[in-house]
């Protein structure tokens, strides 16, 4: 399995950011990627299967304003994107990139007493 290169994943990050109606009214619709200027990487090897994880920040620009992004990916799938504004970070939707509606519990919580 080939990885996804580091511009593969700017560029799945970009369409994303592209997409999020938060970002584009803080930072415009003309969004740039800089170059990512805090990276972190890990590999690691459990029965066989190569895991891997990759971390970057990366300053962004638009018509509208600046902010950082954080990149979060996991085997070569971005699982968490979110944006610094001004000291205020807010979460991008992933456009189904990721399994996180697997994650989700629908619960009622009802505050009974037990005897």
């Amino acid at each position: 399995q080939e990885q996804k290169s580091t511009k593969a994943l700017l560029a799945d990050a970009r369409d994303c950011l592209l997409a999020d109606p938060a970002v584009r009214t803080k930072i415009g619709t003309s969004i740039t990627l800089g170059k990512p200027f805090s990276q972190s990487s890990s590999k690691s090897m459990v029965n066989g299967v190569t895991k891997s994880r990759l971390q970057l920040i990366i300053p962004i620009s638009g018509s509208d304003g600046t902010g950082r992004l954080r990149l979060l990916a996991n085997q070569d799938e971005i699982v968490l994107l979110e944006v610094d504004v001004g000291g205020r970070v807010f979460g991008v939707p992933l456009d189904g990139r990721t399994r996180r509606s697997e994650n989700v519990i629908d619960a009622d919580v009802m505050d009974e007493e037990i005897y």
